[in-house]
């Protein structure tokens, strides 16, 4: 059985890509695209249109980290800014490959989350100091107890 995977992003896309990318971020139209490193991306992933598009994330995701920040998909070609939530099962690593494909456009992320319905947590990812690959940051974890370990 397949995983259901739970994205939420903020950040901005390098200018280079922000006139090419206006279809793909509220379409998920990677596939038609001019740059070929999108292209590829939605021609060998059959889930790709699903990011950002995929809808009926989990309902306990706004518990996840506490937040409650709007993810209500947008995009300014102006100054890059995308914004995303999606919800897609990951049947061909098509997350994976978005998350390869993350460096290569995006030039800062503010935040960008992933939580996998099999997980207790959902993971958090930046960019490392060159740009070229992701990091993990930290985790949001449900907690069952809330101890608050900082009380005497």
């Amino acid at each position: 059985m397949a995983n259901s995977t739970n994205i939420r992003f903020k950040g901005y896309v390098k200018p280079k890509f922000r006139k090419d990318f206006s279809l793909i971020a509220l379409t998920g139209d990677w596939k038609d695209s001019n740059v070929e490193a999108f292209k590829k991306f939605g021609e060998l992933f059959s889930r790709a249109s699903m990011i950002p598009c995929g809808i009926g994330y989990d309902s306990d995701w706004e518990r996840i980290g506490g937040d409650s920040i709007s993810f209500e998909n947008s995009y300014n070609e102006e100054t890059g800014h995308y914004i995303f939530q999606c919800s897609l099962i990951y049947y061909d690593d098509t997350v994976g490959a978005f998350m390869e494909l993350v460096p290569y456009f995006i030039e800062k992320i503010e935040h960008f989350e992933c939580f996998d319905d099999s997980f207790e947590s959902s993971w958090l990812y930046d960019l490392n100091a060159e740009g070229n690959d992701l990091r993990i940051v930290g985790s949001n974890s449900k907690s069952l107890l809330n101890i608050n370990y900082d009380e005497e």
